[in-house]
């Protein structure tokens, strides 16, 4: 049987591929990049998604002497290019939306305009001159907010680690995050180890991953120039395995997860496990609040959605409405540490409210000209 190799770690891709062949009637052995041994990195530095897309086929099918497919994807955006000479955001390796709303912060909508770009090559050992390659894009605009039917994609560092706070509120920025993704519209998942606000990972030294592409950014950063330790820095902020790490389910050696060490080692479990959750946290019930609210009312599960307060720099709100009812559902989340303020719209200004839900306890049931909210908190009310 002919081998082919597909430059993914994505096994799901891999699948599709061998299914495609299937149906082609072609007897080829799909293998995907966690099938080889010190893969080469994939190349993310050129200008343009063919060339990476080329040099990714390139430096694999000469080291496995096998052909190779590689696809090389992500948003160009007009303005960073034309106006920053950013090149296409895919190229420094991130996929940071808020980085990229970052950006295009105070952009008008018209200079918004950004294209998505797929690209596939195909190349066989020794045969860079006869190259296959296939392009498609398409276009549109950036919004001003993320929004869709999903929150945080996947293996990405903890949200807590990166949006909220794993100390002192820990808590109260686990609950803010999860109000903030789960009251919006579209279909909210819980990652394990979310509900009991678990967290990227103590590691201290390259050792303890085990992801090859942690291993190789460390490589190039080090051969870049960067320090062990500054190298050893970046990666602890982004490697995929600070997610992959097992369910902390007690404060034992493995957190219960099995009898033997497994594949990555836990951190932390004395601090956060589900035992001493259920036995004392405020995070899982909070969880469970917020799916029966999801559950129950119409205003989540159906409504429309709009967002307010955009120019605040420490508070993210938005309003859920439905056609038929003048009953709506504010949102307000305080993605900060210290406290802060902030002037309400005056269709809001002196409106009586119930409150929803809250990390934070509540007395007032009127709203004035400004709403306070203390570190991480979040208030959903139905005015």
């Amino acid at each position: 049987m002919d081998k082919l190799l597909y430059t993914t770690y994505d096994q799901d891709k891999v699948n599709d591929l061998k299914e495609i062949l299937g149906e082609l009637n072609l007897d080829i052995e799909v293998m995907g990049l966690s099938s080889i041994d010190y893969a080469p990195q994939k190349s993310y530095s050129e200008e343009t998604f063919l060339n990476n897309a080329r040099n990714t086929a390139h430096r694999l099918a000469e080291y496995t002497k096998l052909p190779t497919l590689s696809e090389s994807s992500g948003p160009s955006v007009d303005y960073l290019f034309n106006s920053l000479e950013i090149l296409p955001y895919h190229h420094n390796g991130q996929d940071d939306k808020a980085r990229l709303l970052g950006y295009l912060g105070g952009v008008p909508s018209e200079k918004r305009t950004a294209s998505y770009y797929t690209t596939f090559a195909f190349s066989w050992p020794a045969q860079e001159d006869n190259d296959i390659v296939s392009s498609g894009r398409i276009s549109g605009v950036i919004a001003k907010y993320p929004f869709g039917n999903s929150t945080y994609g996947y293996d990405q560092p903890w949200a807590l680690n990166r949006f909220g706070n794993t100390g002192k509120y820990r808590e109260k920025s686990a609950e803010m995050l999860a109000t903030a993704t789960h009251l919006m519209r579209g279909t909210p998942y819980i990652y394990m180890g979310e509900e009991i606000g678990m967290m990227d990972p103590d590691y201290s030294s390259m050792n303890d991953y085990v992801d090859v592409e942690a291993k190789n950014a460390f490589k190039e950063l080090t051969a870049k120039g960067r320090s062990e330790k500054d190298a050893f820095e970046i990666i602890k902020t982004k490697a995929r395995d600070n997610s992959r790490v097992p369910m902390h389910w007690d404060d034992s050696q493995y957190a219960g997860f099995s009898d033997v060490k497994p594949w990555l080692m836990p951190t932390d479990q004395n601090q956060v496990n589900v035992e001493k959750e259920l036995a004392s946290g405020e995070i899982f019930d909070y969880y469970q609040k917020l799916i029966k609210l999801r559950k129950n009312e119409k205003l989540i599960s159906d409504g429309h959605i709009k967002m307010f307060l955009k120019d605040h720099p420490q508070v993210f709100a938005y309003e859920r409405f439905l056609d038929n009812s003048d009953k709506k559902l504010l949102v307000f989340t305080n993605f900060y540490g210290k406290e802060c303020q902030a002037k309400l719209p005056k269709e809001y200004v002196n409106k009586n409210y119930q409150v929803l839900i809250s990390n934070y306890e509540h007395n007032s049931n009127q709203f004035k000209q400004e709403i306070i909210l203390k570190p991480y908190e979040a208030l959903a009310v139905v005015i």
